[in-house]
Formats: C-alpha cells, structure tokens, sequence
C-alpha cells in the first residue's frame, strides 16, 4: 500500500466514543482496567479512540477492525501504533483538551508533534519561566484591542508549538521548554493544506505556518497553527514534507 503524501490530522469529541469496549483490543482493555481515575480513564479512552479513527482511515479499515488496532508505550512513553501484533511503519502524536482529542499521523521515519490547547492567558510567570526572550518580545507585541485575546492567543500558541516540537523530539516536558524556540512565520513558507473533512467544531481559521527551533540540538522544525474556537492546534515535523491533509 503506497501511503499517503503529508501529515493526516483527526480531531474527535469525547462524544464520539463508543459506550462499550469492544473496540479495544486486549492489551489495551487490560490497561484501562488498571486506570482507577475516571477522569485519567476518560482521557485514556479518548486518546486511543481519536486513534484508531485516524488509523483506521489510514489504512482504509472499517470500525469492526478497531480492536486489531492498538497503541503501545516506547520505551520514551510515546504512542506507537500496531496492527495484529505488529508494529506499523507510521509515526503517531496525540492530545487531548477538556472534551476534544487531537491526531497527527505520518508515513516513518519523520519526526512529529502534535497538541491541542485551550485559548487562556499566562501569568507574567509563567511567561518568564518557560519562554525565550525572543518569545516574550514577541508575545509583548501583540495588538491590544477591547474586547481581543491577542495576548492570550499568542502565549498559547507559544506553549503549544513548544509541546509539539518537544514530543517530535520524544521528551515532552522532561526537557526544559526554552531550549526549542517557536518563530510564527507570516510569509514564505509553503502553507499547509486544509484537512478536506471539517472538524467536528466551528469557527475554524486557515492553517498558518510556524517554525521551531532545537536550540540544543541545532534543527528545526516545521509546522503549521490554527484556531478552531476556543481551541488552538499545532503540528511540527522534520521533514515537513507535504503539508497537513
């Protein structure tokens, strides 16, 4: 099967989940049986749901394949998909934000992030802790206008660039958040496509392309933002490739 050019993107709300749990497969059953939480079960079975959905349409599979689908923890913690046993050849980033889960899947070996955030402002503290200075300058930049969240926009899609690449970078937040640097580039990058099936929300803005920066590590990434609502969503990757779809 030749996969499909680009990054595929699947955003779900919690609603979508099925009641029962036939469409887990064993392993997975016997994990969320361990989830004693309902709130980190929640979470759980969003995630993988969101999944599987995205997978399923990858690999042009119907729901009644759901439970051959599974996720595993790498060694670093991150998702890695399987099918029948087997590792597919497919590089997977999940999120989730209150009752919404977010995808991104690519043909391996690419690096990749994804995550999903809620619009809100950020105290002037957590600003000076997990932002470069070049990031709070431009965060301080932002238009003030009445009634406007630029500010709160802004610091949001900072943080949410910066999770994205630190999970294409498979650390998370293990490593501090000020050694990759996001650059929102408003011109004279390729722009990403718009995914063909709308979100299930609305209010949706046009992808818009960003950068961010291994400041350690001496890349970069390259990535893409939009806004559906109150939510924002970023993807990272190296390589980039063919955009989002």
């Amino acid at each position: 099967m030749t996969p499909p050019p680009g990054i595929a993107w699947l955003l779900q709300p919690a609603a979508a989940i099925p009641d029962h749990d036939d469409w887990l497969a064993p392993a997975e059953r016997a994990v969320q049986s361990g989830l004693r939480l309902a709130p980190r079960r929640a979470q759980w079975r969003l995630g993988r749901w969101t999944a599987k959905v995205a997978l399923a349409r990858w690999l042009d599979l119907t729901r009644d394949d759901h439970p051959r689908l599974e996720l595993r923890a790498a060694a670093d913690g991150a998702p890695e998909p399987w099918l029948d046993g087997r590792p597919l050849p497919l590089v997977l980033s999940l999120s989730h934000c209150g009752e919404h889960g977010l995808v991104a899947l690519a043909a391996a070996p690419v690096a990749l992030g994804a995550d999903l955030e809620r619009v809100e402002a950020r105290s002037p503290a957590f600003v000076r802790d997990y932002f470069t200075a070049a990031e709070q300058h431009w965060l301080a930049a932002a238009p003030a206008a009445p009634g406007a969240d630029a500010r709160a926009e802004r610091a949001t899609l900072l943080w949410s660039a910066k999770e994205s690449a630190l999970k294409a970078l498979r650390t998370g937040l293990r490593r501090d958040t000020r050694s990759v640097e996001v650059t929102v580039i408003p011109a004279g990058l390729p722009a990403a496509r718009t995914a063909p099936a709308a979100p299930p929300t609305t209010a949706a803005a046009p992808w818009a392309p960003l950068a961010v920066d291994d400041l350690e590590g001496h890349h970069r990434f390259i990535g893409a933002w939009r806004r559906i609502g109150e939510h924002l969503l970023t993807v990272v990757a190296e390589p980039w490739g063919g955009g989002l779809r």
